[in-house]
């Protein structure tokens, strides 16, 4: 019997000091759920550091010696098709580099393009995630996920971006993650669900309340208590957010008919996982 193909789940930054902010949870498929086998940021791992442009740098080395791992970032990984000049995705992601010089230009094109508006993909829409891909909270990490990291993983054959691309074996995959619709999907994400990013100690609450619901529906298993006491202590949220993702994959993983055969507009922009 083949072993699982060990599982990812990265809670992404474009940040200056992303080192600090991106984290990484690894784990594997349990019950209905995930058991999560540890969670660092990603300036612990091999080659990391706080900078952002070092710290993309390991991400992009650590997922692409992987091997036969499946990897789900909490980042978009493609813009609305209206806003895609390209014939494929993959065409878009090698032009990519060259039509955005900058974060602040990559924003400013969309919105031009879009006419002043945030137009939301088709899986945004369906799973119901917070903001589009070039909104003012989320374009910077947009751009440097697929800039500095999807970007050259892609053109150096080092990994496949599900379901844009159909998977390889030998190499990782890559699924986009959505932890908020995640939370939605498990009704943690709205009132009387505080939110659960900050250092107050309502903050610390609302992130014991979202661990604490997802061990007793099953969706969870620590295997590290070190993992789970920073899902819980780690203000930014960032850890809880990795767990999250990593569930997000796991569930992507029982429903394959969303991982391959991309079809319109799911080729050209990608799809979320909550």
């Amino acid at each position: 019997m083949m072993e699982p193909r060990p599982l990812y789940g990265v809670d992404f930054s474009g940040a200056a000091d992303a080192g600090r902010r991106v984290w990484v949870a690894r784990g594997h498929p349990h019950g209905e759920g995930v058991a999560v086998e540890w969670s660092r940021p990603l300036a612990t791992l091999p080659g990391g550091s706080v900078a952002r442009d070092r710290a993309l740098r390991a991400l992009r080395q650590f997922i692409g010696v992987a091997g036969e791992a499946i990897f789900g970032l909490d980042v978009p990984l493609g813009l609305p098709a209206s806003l895609v000049r390209e014939r494929t995705w993959k065409d878009f992601l090698r032009a990519f580099r060259a039509r955005y010089p900058s974060a602040q230009e990559f924003r400013r094109s969309c919105w031009e393009a879009a006419g002043g508006r945030e137009l939301r993909r088709l899986t945004e829409r369906e799973e119901r995630a917070p903001f589009s891909a070039y909104n003012l909270r989320l374009y910077r990490q947009t751009f440097c996920a697929l800039r500095d990291v999807v970007g050259p993983l892609v053109a150096d054959g080092r990994a496949r971006v599900l379901p844009m691309q159909a998977a390889r074996p030998g190499v990782p995959w890559l699924l986009e993650a959505c932890p908020a619709c995640t939370l939605k999907r498990l009704g943690l994400y709205r009132p009387p669900h505080r939110p659960y990013k900050g250092g107050s100690e309502l903050h610390a609450a609302a992130r014991s309340l979202v661990v604490e619901r997802l061990e007793a529906e099953g969706r969870v298993q620590w295997v590290s208590s070190a993992a789970r006491a920073a899902a819980l202590g780690q203000s930014g949220g960032d850890a809880l957010d990795s767990a999250l993702a990593l569930l997000a994959v796991a569930g992507a993983m029982r429903r394959p008919e969303a991982l391959t055969g991309a079809r319109p507009p799911y080729d050209i922009e990608g799809r979320a996982h909550g």
